[in-house]
């Protein structure tokens, strides 16, 4: 018996499916794509990680099915998975994952990337054998030219997961002052494959499907015909057993067959993604049948949002020409309920609210837009789904059990925030709010300026991820979302808006947090992203957000600034190669160096190596001579209002940065705004230069005051560090982030040092315009009363998550 579990179905969550097969002895198997979320709905749904070592990637190789895949191989080689085979049909899989070379690396992991294609289709192993089907675009060829280029990148890989762990292992630095020289100098020893320029990658065309056949059982031994044929009991009866012949001593052979009852089958499975309608007609030409020793019993079929099931579509028709006892799931935007995956930190925010209900708002699910016909074996993928497949000799294979369990499906009763409220809230017994206010479901982000207030009080910030490392159930990964009103040109008030920097899932977050009628002004208003520093928590969501700007503003000639460590740059040049953007949308983006920005002299970049060179070991790392590009800088501080804009290296690791920016709201109006990333606490550079007297500062508080030597260790603030930064920097306004996710809900809000300026504490899709900041104090008292927790739950999760956070970086 096998277990098929569906992970996730779209929703504004995660907008991909996934099904996962489990063993009963443990083995893990994924099966779909690899969005951003992914491996947090794997925590919200307490599925363990640890034996997942083979994942089957289909459909096309996009960031919208991939944006999860460079995180969840950082979680799993934390936890302790030290090989992973990850399948798919298009040699662009090499280049994909090589694009990641500046930010994933791992030690001591196996990495192994396995294309499925003309060469070799088939999969095997003890559970198993798969096959993969790749379908090609309509009027497409696969180019092998290129897929040859491809396999030559291997060699990159092998590179960022060396498993010579001595040979690699960084030297610890443990003395601060040391860590800070490390700092302030000018790194030289970097490994020369994160600069290799990489070869053009090979078409996007292709989507990899799977045929799934589970090995058959051997039958039962029976020991009464094999006493009637003369075996002696003994080893001759396991060696029958295990399906081999044998001789006896009177020369007669004994075929496994003579003892062994009929073997059992299972039906196979198969997993059809057709990412656009250019692969409709690649799915319909293809005999599904051909492959296994068995019959279907169950199709998943992952369908982008623009693929007609309507009855007498060409895809609506495939379904129905496979036998009525096949069972289909239904994998497809517009018939999937977009109902809630990360309940336990929705019922967060419904708490917030309760408290503050001008701060938050509710996460709005609905049902699917549309309903498919209603046939008996054809269902909408939902999470939580699983079958079982039972085994049936072949005779009886037409009749063989699928086991249904949907005990775990949570869809229904959509938006049940009413029976929430009466059930978390009111038994609370704290300063609530009445159930009018917290279940409006209006969004308390405004689109409109208040003419008769300051500009610089109707700033607002969208905490759209408050948490340090990696995801968790309760607090997402990094990202700010900044919103700065300001008079334009012709006299009206506007919002221009900024990201500070971009964790995993921002999107979804974002999509979560704004209403549907929202989202293109919002992105029409996003003008700059900032990215602090290249670890894997700060900027793994930047990627879905541009490609969300583009469809906001392809009729635009507005421009989105990308502020960013060098080395990014080259990372998004080589993904939007992957996502087959048009030459207009390229020229819309426009990248600085945080280095430009520097009030101390810039570093010298290095040069990108030639693939060939590389290959021959023809090169070296070559420094460039840095100019900072002041006509972009002045149309950047043009576009967007900005009267100054000044970095300073962060005391974290290697090109990390803390930023000030000042902007004119109107004619007498001012806004600054200082943003540290992550750092040790740095009072020279950033408090008392660039940052001094900052209307807003967002600083990282990842560590409780009394973790301050585990603070230094990991190159993090502790909460009353941060105060301090705020202190010397005298900021009106702190908003503290970036908690460890030990502290899953509260982080210690109390015994603090005094704070001169008015403060916050950040929890995910928090609202807060820049007057309302100081009104988060007068409830302390009973946000530590709601959000109580057993002191033995902390203790049971402390060790794990603080190795997890150490490593993800």
């Amino acid at each position: 018996m096998y277990t098929f579990k569906v992970v996730n179905h779209p929703t504004q969550d995660l907008k991909q499916p996934q099904i996962l097969l489990q063993t009963a002895h443990g083995k893990k198997y994924l099966f779909g794509k690899n969005p951003e979320g992914l491996q947090r709905s794997f925590n919200e749904q307490k599925i363990g990680l640890n034996s997942l070592n083979t994942i089957f990637l289909s459909g096309e190789l996009n960031w919208e099915n991939l944006g999860g895949f460079p995180g969840m191989i950082l979680t799993l080689s934390d936890r302790g998975n030290k090989n992973l085979d990850v399948y798919h049909g298009n040699p662009l899989l090499n280049y994909v994952i090589s694009t990641w070379r500046y930010f994933v690396f791992r030690f001591g992991m196996n990495l192994n990337s396995k294309i499925l294609n003309e060469n070799n289709l088939l999969f095997e192993d003890d559970i198993m054998k798969v096959k993969a089907v790749n379908l090609i675009k309509s009027n497409d060829e696969i180019e092998n030219e290129s897929s040859s280029l491809m396999g030559k990148l291997t060699q990159i890989i092998s590179k960022m997961f060396p498993l010579d762990v001595k040979a690699n292992e960084p030297i610890p630095t443990e003395n601060e002052d040391d860590l800070k020289k490390m700092y302030q100098s000018d790194p030289t020893l970097i490994e020369p494959y994160i600069h290799v320029k990489l070869p053009n990658p090979s078409p996007n065309n292709i989507s990899t499907c799977y045929e799934i056949q589970l090995n058959s059982v051997r039958g039962k031994f029976n020991p009464i015909k094999a006493k009637e044929l003369g075996i002696p009991k003994g080893p001759l009866f396991a060696t029958l057993a295990k399906g081999l012949e044998i001789t006896l001593p009177n020369g007669d052979i004994i075929q496994p067959t003579q003892v062994l009852a009929e073997q059992r089958l299972f039906k196979k499975i198969l997993v059809i993604d057709i990412p656009s309608i250019d692969y409709i007609e690649s799915a319909i030409n293809y005999n599904w049948n051909e492959f296994g020793e068995s019959k279907i019993g169950v199709i998943y079929h992952f369908l982008n949002e623009k693929i007609d099931l309507s009855e007498d579509s060409k895809y609506w028709k495939f379904i129905n020409s496979f036998d009525d006892d096949v069972i289909h799931y239904i994998s497809h935007p517009k018939y999937s309920p977009n109902s809630i995956i990360f309940k336990r930190s929705s019922l967060l925010i419904l708490k917030l609210k309760s408290l503050q209900p001008n701060n938050y708002n509710l996460p709005e699910s609905k049902d699917s837009k549309l309903k498919l016909k209603n046939f008996k074996n054809i269902k909408i993928l939902l999470q939580g789904q699983s079958i079982q497949i039972e085994s049936e000799i072949k005779s009886k294979l037409s009749e063989s059990k699928i086991k249904y369990d949907n005990s775990n499906v949570q869809v229904q009763g959509l938006n049940p925030w009413e029976w929430l409220y009466n059930e978390k809230i009111i038994p609370l017994d704290s300063k609530i709010s009445s159930k009018e206010q917290v279940l409006d479901l209006k969004s308390i982000s405004k689109l409109t300026i208040d003419e008769t207030k300051p500009l610089k009080d109707q700033v607002e910030t969208i905490t759209l991820g408050t948490g340090s490392a990696l995801p968790s159930e309760y607090r997402n990964v990094t990202s700010n979302l900044v919103r700065i009103p300001f008079k334009d040109i012709d006299g009206s008030l506007k919002y221009r808006s900024i990201l500070l920097d971009g964790g995993e899932n921002t999107i979804g977050t974002l999509k979560r947090t704004l209403t549907e009628a929202q989202i293109p002004q919002y992105f029409k208003e996003l003008k700059l992203i900032y990215l602090s520093h290249l670890h894997a928590d700060h900027h793994l969501g930047i990627m879905s957000i541009v490609n969300e700007w583009f469809i906001h503003n392809k009729d635009s000639n507005d421009k989105l600034y990308l502020v960013t460590p060098w080395q990014y740059n080259h990372f998004v040049n080589e993904w939007i190669k992957v996502e087959n953007n048009s030459i207009e949308d390229l020229n819309k983006i426009e990248y600085i160096s945080c280095e430009d920005f520097l009030q101390s002299k810039s570093r010298q970049e290095i040069k990108q190596i030639e693939f060939d060179d590389y290959q021959s070991g023809n090169y070296e790392n070559e420094r460039l001579t840095t100019v900072r590009n002041f006509p972009k800088i002045s149309q950047l501080y043009q576009d967007l209002g900005i009267k100054k804009f000044s970095t300073c290296r962060a005391y974290h690791c290697p090109w990390a940065y803390s930023v000030s920016i000042n902007f004119q709201l109107n004619e007498q109006e001012f806004f600054k705004i200082s943003y540290s990333g992550d750092t040790r606490p740095n009072f020279l550079m950033f408090a008392e230069n660039i940052g001094k007297n900052s209307d807003l500062l967002i600083h990282e508080a990842t560590l409780s005051n009394d973790l301050s030597e585990e603070a230094k260790k990991k190159k993090h603030c502790t909460i009353n560090e941060a105060i301090e930064v705020s202190n010397a920097m005298e900021a009106d306004n702190l908003i503290l982030t970036h908690f460890s996710q030990r502290y899953p809900q509260l982080p210690e809000i109390s015994n603090n040092v005094k704070i001169n300026s008015n403060y916050c504490f950040a929890f995910d899709s928090m609202i807060v315009r820049l007057d309302e900041i100081k009104n988060q104090k007068l409830i302390f008292k009973d946000l530590e009363k709601i959000f109580k927790f057993a002191k033995e739950e902390e203790l049971e999760n402390e060790n794990e998550i603080e190795d997890e956070e150490m490593n993800y970086k």
